[in-house]
């Protein structure tokens, strides 16, 4: 980390010396941009005559080949790294302040979870799986804890809605996420931005672009986040959430021959920032016969103001991430004829986080977490494309995938709380519960694609994908490890003995459970055993389409697609092999109908109805545990449905004037009986349920007008909006996990001199609005995670060419 670290700095140091002559030697280009809005790299064309800013195409590679993004016959947002800076967009949550059915929370112990059009699932590890896959230039970041910092210096994003199990592969149910970075330049540039807002928040951003040789060139990118904190103890003098984040992108594109060019890639983040602290809603103990037990601090601890910045947490506890991360890429293409080009792309990533997370929203250590571990991961895909006729295009190719995710927690647990205590068989109870969860996957998969023109108006699209997954898992409770001098084998020996004299009291007690021995019993032995299993899966995804331009400026499609999400062990701390079971691959077969129009220069439309028929799908439930009555687990549901719409609109009513909106329809349902546990130990029935955390209603909004103040300078002012219905953080609908529906308003103003430079004044969530993302139990608290409150700013970018 300190030698990543030591290169962003020194990197950042030679871009800032390289600015100054950069400045002194190039005239500011009219029509030019900031660092951060970058407009001569982004794919952005003009039709029609129209100005690129008033009825402008965005050039996307969805299907991974170049083309506009009005003639591509799938639900797809693409925003320009303009745009994504103007509306505040500074990380993928950000996202849903712009991609209509897109929702972002986060985990009880900090993961992100994304979901799209109500697909996706709620998980606490950070190796668990997505539905809605991240990519930095077709390159996968297959974990959403690597997707930290990936929204810096952009040229602009694609956000692919629907499976993409073809040539984005499996994990992918949901959509597919693409990060398209700011290329390397011809010619020298540099540039940045300062930002500086409420509870002295900034960011520092830079670039440096230019030729190393008539072949060569380079693009290196730096940003640093920082900030004071903004949680507030309400029990003490306290404060939490200080942002301590480095972000750094170095590309080299060298033009090898006519025919090859390479493209080399490295990227990574260091974070230093604290957890946050989530807001106590109620103690319900899981054994109420134990409160007695309990301190009384713990149970007697006053309930959180409901207001955003009000929380509380373990006092001295050093709640900081001690996260890096860094990915290297290669890209090559080669030109075989002048139709078809041959791709290589191979990447390695490495992952490493260590955080203690408190989770029971009190100043007592009641219960925390201490994740630590790492990812690693090798990717290599080789395809080809191309025209082979002049009415077909093909892509053929293949790829294989490596994971290995070692995460380790340890849950410490204060003596005497009901979660864990093992009073009832004679031990002292234990403070530190020690977890492990070891999984190595090897994914293979060969897909191709053909879109084949039928007459000059009609295009037929089919492809299929053949994956074969296989995950060795390694589990358990105690197993490698033990933080508490050998009480926690005491104690779960007895536990063990206690399961054996009632079984089958032939067998005989065991002896005490060494320190570093495994403290989960077989179900069938009932002797010490470490839960190892082996997932092996293989399916075919596939798609088939049609569109039809009915007019230059219009466009309807039709498509059909299968897709899967792999199968998943669970990262929990279980008494039995049988917990670590995994979760089933899960299967969607989607349908999906839409249109994208363009209005003279009016405005440009695109809308969709989608119907998604699951077979398993994977959800956040639980499973039944003889000490801490359930534990959360991804189980799979037998039968279930998505039914939706959205429109996607911008319009121009008058020179200068720019809205932009979306709204997305998503009803949810478990069609067929599924019992399970609600996060109370409830068992119950959820058939005729909607998925947790889909609110039926999303939109948002952004308007902007602009006007010349005079010379190459220009005035704006702007607004946007945000909002979502009600839902509920997990299965059951249980009243303290409702999250209700809420609408968020931004405000801007600002100066921009000929795209060279801007300053803008900014006001986020302008009438601080108290929402929430999450509400969930951990142990015997009931927690809830809340949004930022408002915060006002300033936005300086500059550009040198």
């Amino acid at each position: 980390m300190r030698a990543l670290t030591g290169l962003l700095v020194g990197a950042a140091s030679g871009a800032l010396m390289w600015a100054g002559p950069v400045a002194a030697q190039t005239q500011a280009a009219p029509g030019g941009a900031s660092a951060a809005t970058d407009q001569t790299a982004t794919s952005v064309t003009a039709e029609g005559g129209q100005p690129a800013d008033q009825i402008g195409d965005i050039v996307v590679t969805a299907n991974k080949t170049s083309e506009s993004l009005s003639k591509v016959p799938m639900s797809i947002t693409a925003i320009t790294g303009a745009d994504l800076i103007n509306r505040g967009v500074v990380g993928v949550a950000d996202l849903q302040k712009v991609v209509p059915g897109f929702r972002a929370s986060q985990s009880l112990t900090g993961t992100p979870v994304y979901f799209l059009r109500g697909i996706g699932y709620y998980d606490d590890s950070f190796g668990g799986r997505p539905t809605v896959t991240t990519y930095v230039d077709e390159v996968p970041l297959p974990f959403p804890v690597e997707t930290l910092g990936v929204a810096t210096d952009l040229e602009r994003v694609e956000v692919l809605k629907g499976p993409q199990g073809i040539l984005f592969g499996q994990n992918s149910t949901g959509g597919a996420i693409n990060f398209i970075a700011a290329k390397p330049t011809s010619d020298l540039r540099a540039g940045g931005g300062i930002d500086f807002g409420s509870f002295n928040a900034f960011t520092l951003r830079g670039y440096v672009s230019g030729p190393l040789s008539d072949n060569v060139r380079m693009r290196l990118s730096l940003e640093h986040q920082g900030g004071d904190a903004w949680q507030q103890s309400y029990t003490r003098s306290a404060r939490l959430g200080e942002k301590n984040l480095t972000v750094g992108r170095f590309q080299i594109d060298a033009d090898v021959s006519d025919r090859l060019t390479l493209k080399l890639g490295v990227n990574g983040f260091a974070n230093r920032s604290d957890t946050q602290a989530g807001q106590l809603l109620a103690y319900i103990p899981q054994n109420p016969a134990n409160v007695p037990k309990v301190n009384p601090g713990i149970v007697n601890f006053p309930l959180s103001p409901m207001t955003p910045r009000a929380a509380d947490w373990d006092v001295g506890a050093d709640l900081r991430h001690h996260d890096w991360f860094v990915q290297g890429s290669l890209r090559a293409d080669y030109t075989l004829t002048d139709a078809l080009t041959l791709t290589s792309l191979s990447a390695y990533s490495h992952f490493k986080s260590d955080y203690y997370q408190d989770v029971d929203g009190s100043s007592y250590q009641g219960s925390a977490l201490k994740p630590n571990g790492t990812i690693d991961n090798v990717f290599q895909e080789v395809r080809i494309a191309g025209n082979v006729t002049d009415t077909t295009r093909l892509t053929v190719g293949g790829n294989y995938s490596f994971d290995d995710v070692k995460q380790k927690s340890s849950y410490l647990v204060q003596e005497g709380t009901t979660s864990y205590a093992l009073t009832s068989f004679g031990t002292a109870p234990y403070p530190v519960v020690f977890m492990k969860s070891f999984s190595k996957s090897n994914i293979y998969a060969a897909f191709a694609n053909v879109d084949q023109k039928i007459g000059s108006d009609l295009t037929f699209h089919a492809g299929a994908r053949y994956t074969k997954a296989i995950t060795d898992f390694t589990g358990g409770t105690g197993c490698g490890g033990d933080l508490n001098e050998n009480r926690q084998q005491l104690a779960i020996t007895a536990y063990i003995n206690f399961l054996r004299g009632r079984a089958t009291p032939s067998l005989g007690p065991i002896s005490t459970i060494p320190a570093g021995g495994c403290t989960i019993a077989d179900p069938v032995t009932l002797l010490p055993a470490e839960a190892m299993f082996r997932l092996s899966e293989d399916n075919v995804s596939w798609r088939v389409g049609l569109d039809y331009q009915i007019t230059p400026s219009t466009l309807l499609y039709a498509n059909v697609n299968k897709g899967y999400k792999a199968g998943s062990f669970p990262a929990i701390s279980a008494l039995l092999t049988s917990a670590y079971l995994p979760a089933k691959q899960e299967a969607v077969l989607a349908y999906e109908a839409g249109f994208k129009t363009r209005i003279g220069s009016f405005a440009r439309l695109a809308g969709a109805a989608f119907y998604y028929d699951y077979n398993d799908k994977q959800i956040f439930g639980s499973v039944a545990d003889p000490v801490a009555t359930v534990l959360k687990k991804l189980v799979n549901i037998p039968k279930s449905r998505i039914v939706g719409a959205e429109i996607d609109a911008t319009l121009y009513p008058f020179e200068g004037l720019t809205v932009n909106g979306g709204l997305t329809y998503v009803d949810s349902k478990i069609k067929a009986p599924f019992v399970n546990y609600t996060r109370f130990a409830v068992l119950q029935d959820f058939a005729g349920e909607p998925f947790p955390f889909t609110p039926k209603w999303q939109g948002s909004a952004d308007v902007e007008y602009k006007w010349a103040v005079g010379g190459n300078a220009s005035a704006f002012v702007g607004g946007s909006a945000s909002a979502q219905s009600e839902t509920y953080a997990g299965l059951g609908q249980v009243p303290i996990q409702y999250i209700k529906g809420y609408a968020l308003f931004d405000l801007r103003a600002g100066v921009r001199l000929d795209n060279s430079a801007s300053l803008t004044i900014w006001a986020k969530n302008i009438g601080n609005r108290y929402y929430w993302l999450n509400a969930d139990r951990y142990g015997d608290a009931v927690v809830r995670f809340a949004g930022r409150p408002r915060t006002v700013g300033l936005t300086l970018n500059y550009d040198f060419r």
